[in-house]
């Protein structure tokens, strides 16, 4: 994790299908788990990743970008 400007970074590598992903439509998850890469625990909303989704699902590095509160703030896709 990163800070800077009142606000933490935290650098994550996703791979969610597009049928784990369909479970937020189902209403069987609402959160997206998921550890940084220097090891900290993220929870945030899964319909953050929305404009992320393609055919194959939720694929790459992404910054998480909260508050000093922990409040998500965005979510960048990283190269």
């Amino acid at each position: 994790m990163q800070t800077s400007d009142n606000k933490k970074y935290y650098v994550v590598a996703l791979s969610i299908s597009s049928i784990e992903y369909a479970k937020l439509y189902r209403g069987q998850a609402s959160d997206v788990l998921a550890r940084s890469e220097t090891g900290e625990k993220l929870r945030f909303p899964a319909r953050s990743l929305q404009p992320f989704l393609l055919n194959d699902g939720i694929r790459g590095r992404f910054a998480i970008v909260t508050d000093q509160q922990n409040k998500l703030i965005k979510i960048e896709r990283l190269g």
